[in-house]
């Protein structure tokens, strides 16, 4: 303790100087100003029996005005603290400097990777037999893309040797109804195997948006019986648009001429005597044409009077289309049988209700009654019969009842007819010919 009067240092301890003899007593009982030093940290009070003693003890030296549920001791301490004002102000802003460090740097160790990549050990270089090499994916091919109608003419020709020649039956992806595309292929696959096609020209003959009409020739080289020759054959394609794909509705097939195909000529044998050059004949004067005679044989199958049956119990049914083919010996109609929902149908059924065809008298028209059939949508999108000469009229009618639908097909001439159904999905077939 230092002597106010002579300023020696006293121990602190000393109640008078040992110099002088000043009394340090009363300077030792004054007050000293407590040092500024940091505010501890904020401590809750309970509500104890010493807290209450404090309390008063600080009402009476500092007065009552502040409120009864704040704690004096921390209102002094933190009260006025600069550095605690500081702290405060800048400790929201400290987490956002610290993340967009992070993130600074986070960029500038991807920017020099990326720059510097090929220089690691553990880099490849870019070739075939090494990784890291770019791979090309290739693009949609052909097959991908939407096919035009003439496109599935020029596929069929395509299909149609490892048809004939291997049983290849992929063709048949190429129609629409696949049970009459394998019936008239198996005719033409019956006259000889297919060697090569020589010609073949294709025009446009009728063009709607949803339908296209094809007139083909073709001459093409075959075989049958170890025999070549050649065959010019005109054929007759209708093409279909269903769910924006082109498919082959129909084909029909006319033979025009079959010539033997010249071969190589054995080679001559020089002691052997020259053959003698046989004389060409005069041309003769090619006979009027005459209109060919209907022979009296009728197909198998085939009744010119009677009936014809089938089918089995169900409702709900629908007439939904009807499409015309011509085949060599006779000519057909296919009625699609589908599920009835008193508007546009949209889906097959298995198989065909109860049903009865019968000849008429005169044996120019057949008329069929489909039982459990509510509808004749076919009435309404029609038959395209143009290439029929020997169909009169194609009608619908509902013989008395909201259950059935009848057909009946009108030929000019007496006919012979065939009926019959097929099952997944439900057709009625019904094969004709001119009898007279």
């Amino acid at each position: 303790m230092k002597c106010p009067n002579c300023s020696f240092v006293n121990p602190d301890a000393s109640e008078i100087c040992k110099v002088c003899g000043y009394e340090l007593i009363a300077i030792s009982t004054e007050k000293p100003e407590p040092p500024i030093s940091k505010a501890p940290p904020k401590i809750n009070h309970t509500d104890h029996a010493d807290d209450h003693e404090l309390d008063s003890a600080l009402k009476t030296l500092f007065g009552s005005d502040f409120d009864d549920d704040s704690d004096i001791i921390d209102i002094e301490l933190t009260e006025n603290d600069p550095e605690l004002d500081y702290y405060e102000e800048h400790s929201s802003i400290k987490p956002f400097l610290i993340l967009g460090a992070l993130a600074l740097l986070v960029i500038v160790l991807f920017m020099f990777l990326k720059s510097n990549w090929s220089d690691f050990p553990w880099s490849y270089e870019s070739s075939a037999d090494q990784p890291g090499q770019t791979i090309e994916v290739p693009g949609p091919t052909d097959e991908t893309k939407d096919k035009t109608a003439q496109d599935s003419v020029d596929q069929f020709f395509t299909l149609l040797p490892t048809f004939v020649n291997q049983g290849n039956i992929s063709i048949l992806t190429l129609f629409s109804n696949s049970e009459d595309a394998l019936e008239a292929l198996m005719d033409f696959s019956a006259n000889g195997t297919f060697e090569q096609l020589n010609q073949y020209d294709v025009k446009l003959v009728e063009e709607d948006p949803e339908a296209m009409r094809y007139s083909v020739t073709t001459e093409m080289e075959r075989t049958l019986d170890d025999k070549k020759f050649e065959e010019q054959m005109h054929w007759d394609f209708r093409v279909i648009r269903a769910d924006d794909a082109w498919t082959i509705e129909y084909f029909s097939v006319e033979v025009l001429s079959g010539d033997p195909v010249a071969t190589e000529p054995a080679p001559s044998d020089p002691a052997a005597p020259a053959p003698t050059p046989t004389p060409t004949p005069q041309p003769k004067p090619e006979p009027a044409p005459v209109e060919p005679e209907i022979s009296g044989e009728i197909p198998e199958g085939f009744l010119e009077s009677g009936t014809f049956s089938g089918g089995k119990i169900t409702d709900g049914q629908d007439v939904a289309t009807a499409r015309y083919g011509r085949h060599e010996d006779f000519e057909r109609i296919v009625f699609d049988i589908y599920g009835w929902t008193s508007f546009e149908p949209t889906e097959t059924v298995d198989e065909i209700g109860v049903y009865e065809a019968t000849i008429s008298g005169d044996g120019k028209s057949i008329t069929v009654i489909i039982n459990g059939a509510r509808g004749a949508y076919a009435k309404k999108s029609g038959i395209d019969l143009k290439e029929s000469s020997t169909v009169s009229s194609v009608e619908y009618f509902f013989p008395g009842s909201d259950s059935a639908v009848g057909i009946t097909i009108t030929l000019n001439e007496k006919g012979a007819f065939k009926v019959f159904s097929l099952k997944e999905p439900a057709k009625l077939v019904v094969d004709f010919l001119v009898t007279q």
